[in-house]
C-alpha cells in the first residue's frame, strides 16, 4: 500500500544476458530533459532494464530544453554514432523529419514512442498512448468532482507538443455535456510550477466562477494547487496526469481529486522489445496504442495500478 508521506521509488537493473554475439546498438533520444521529468525518468529505466535482459548496449540522452532547438543536436550527436537503430519521442510533429529521413538513407532504423511525428515513413514502430481518451478520462473525472457545474481551464505547455495538444483536445470534448464550461487552454510556457501559479491566480481572479483546473504535465497541477491554497479559493478542484510521488501523496491526502496514469514504464519495456524485434529478424508490431488508467485514492494502492506510479530513481543510472 502507497504511504500518504512522499515516497522513493527505485528500479535495480539486473545483469545483461549472456551471448557470444556482437550485441544490438542502439541509441534512446527523450523529448525533454530527464531532470524534474518522472514520465521520462520512469520509461528510460524500464527501457534500460529490458535492454539489459536481451543483451542490447543502450545508451541514452536528453536534451536541455523541451525545444527543438535542444534536441536536435542531440538527435544528431546520436546518429554521428551509427547505431543500429534509434528510439526517438520527437519535441515536433514535423520539424526533426529531415533529419530522421536522411539518417534512414544511411542505414540507420528508427522507432518512435510517446511523441509520434506526422510522418512515421520507413519508421519500424510506434508506441503511444491515446491521448485524446487521456483528456476525456480527466474531463469526466473532474467534472465529478466539481460536481458537474462551474467553468474549468487546461494548464498546459507552448502548443505543437503532440501528446499535450491531444490531452486538450480530449478534456474540451469530455466537458461537453457533464454541466462543466471549459473556458481557456492556459499556456505555461517556461513550465515550471512558480509560472504555472501566477497564471492560476490570475485565472482565478478574472473568472469567480473558475472551480477546476487540468494539470496537463505536473507544473500545471502543482501551480494551481498552490494558487488555491495561498489565495484561500474554496471548492477548487484539480486533476493531473502525472503520477510523481508529490501527486501520489496529494491523492492520498485528498488535495488532488484523480489522476490519469500514463503508461511510462510499459511504453520503455514495449519499445525495446519491438526494436529488438526489428533488428532481429522477428515480427514487429507496426503501431501500438497503450492504455492509461484513472487512479484514484480508492485504487491507488491496487496491483493493477502499481505499473502507472513514476520511480524516482533507477540504480545504476539512466
Amino acid at each position: 500500500m502507497l504511504a500518504t508521506a512522499a515516497v522513493s521509488v527505485t528500479m535495480v537493473v539486473g545483469p545483461a544476458a549472456a551471448s557470444t554475439k556482437k550485441p544490438f546498438r542502439m541509441a534512446l533520444v527523450a523529448v525533454a530533459p530527464i531532470a524534474g521529468n518522472p514520465f521520462y525518468l520512469t520509461l528510460q529505466c524500464y527501457a534500460k532494464q529490458e535492454a539489459h535482459k536481451l543483451g542490447i548496449k543502450l545508451t541514452q540522452d536528453n536534451p536541455t530544453a523541451q525545444t527543438v532547438q535542444a534536441q536536435l543536436p542531440v538527435l544528431q550527436a546520436a546518429i554521428a554514432t551509427k547505431p543500429n537503430l534509434i528510439l526517438l519521442a520527437p519535441d515536433d510533429a514535423v520539424a526533426l523529419t529531415p533529419t530522421v529521413l536522411q539518417a534512414m538513407k544511411e542505414g540507420i532504423k528508427f522507432l518512435y514512442f510517446d511523441q509520434i511525428p506526422t510522418n512515421t515513413k520507413g519508421a519500424v514502430s510506434q508506441l503511444s498512448y491515446n491521448a485524446v481518451a487521456a483528456g476525456v478520462a480527466d474531463a469526466k473525472a473532474l467534472a465529478k468532482a466539481m460536481g458537474n457545474t462551474g467553468d474549468a481551464d487546461s494548464i498546459g505547455i507552448t502548443p505543437g507538443i503532440p501528446t499535450v495538444d491531444g490531452i486538450v483536445q480530449g478534456f474540451q470534448q469530455g466537458l461537453q455535456g457533464t454541466g462543466v464550461t471549459f473556458k481557456t487552454a492556459l499556456q505555461n510556457p517556461t513550465n515550471s510550477a512558480v509560472s504555472a501559479t501566477s497564471v492560476a491566480e490570475a485565472a482565478m481572479a478574472a473568472d469567480p466562477n473558475l472551480k477546476g483546473f487540468l494539470g496537463v504535465v505536473a507544473p500545471g497541477a502543482d501551480g494551481a494547487e498552490t494558487a488555491i491554497a495561498q489565495t484561500g479559493a474554496k471548492g477548487v478542484s484539480v486533476v493531473s496526469n502525472f503520477t510523481d510521488y508529490e501527486q501520489i501523496s496529494q491523492i492520498n491526502n485528498g488535495s488532488l481529486s484523480s489522476l490519469v496514469g500514463l503508461p511510462a514504464g510499459p511504453m520503455g519495456t514495449e519499445a525495446i522489445q519491438q526494436a529488438y524485434n526489428a533488428l532481429a529478424g522477428k515480427k514487429v508490431t507496426k503501431k501500438i496504442v497503450l492504455p492509461t488508467a484513472t487512479i484514484t485514492k480508492a485504487n491507488i494502492g491496487t496491483k493493477a495500478i502499481q505499473k502507472y506510479l513514476y520511480l524516482t530513481t533507477c540504480a545504476g543510472g539512466v
